[in-house]
């Protein structure tokens, strides 16, 4: 089944290399953190529904890591167009934008989303469009769309932007044997 409203955009190889070395480092520094479900506090720390290791590109932008040796910013003007291009190709009224900086996401090898879940929840409704930019190729990971019984396959570049509502519901398919890295945001609604 194909579904119109999830389209695809690919970014170069060199550039996902790239995010996955700025990970390592963030990693090396001990600056990432288990990833989160919810709202994004402590609590929301459940790794029965969501194992991983995240930093967002908030600790490149602060210099906590320091410059932008990564191309943070060429992802960042990269997806700007493409979020724009699903935007204008389904003629939606404005104003939107990114107002929370993307983060990467490591899974070792039987980690993963393993909760089916929206983007857009009680607590961050202004969520309009998910983005997931697969960093590495992994055959058996990709994301499982479960409202149309759809497998995304997780292809080094791949780049997927969807609904964040209710009829995008989504899983993380998840890898036995390889590790997978993701980049992965949302573009919201802005105050007019």
């Amino acid at each position: 089944m194909t579904d119109r409203y999830i389209r695809d955009y690919w970014y170069d190889h060199d550039g996902c290399d790239k995010i996955i070395d700025m990970f390592k480092v963030a990693h090396e520094e001990g600056l990432t953190e288990p990833g989160k479900v919810g709202g994004g506090d402590k609590s929301d720390i459940r790794p029965e529904r969501k194992d991983s290791m995240e930093v967002s590109f908030e600790d490149v932008w602060q210099g906590v890591i320091g410059d932008d040796v990564w191309g943070l910013q060429d992802y960042m003007n990269w997806i700007t167009v493409c979020y724009n291009d699903y935007w204008d190709h389904f003629e939606l009224p404005p104003p939107i934008g990114i107002r929370t900086l993307p983060q990467v996401q490591y899974y070792k090898p039987g980690g993963g989303f393993f909760f089916p879940h929206i983007d857009a929840e009680a607590e961050v409704m202004s969520r309009v469009l998910v983005f997931i930019t697969y960093l590495n190729d992994v055959p058996d990971g990709g994301t499982i769309m479960v409202n149309n019984d759809t497998t995304i396959s997780a292809r080094k570049g791949k780049t997927v932007i969807f609904p964040a509502g209710i009829t995008h519901k989504h899983v993380g398919e998840i890898s036995q044997t390889q590790e997978k890295y993701i980049c992965t945001g949302w573009v919201e609604w802005l105050p007019s």
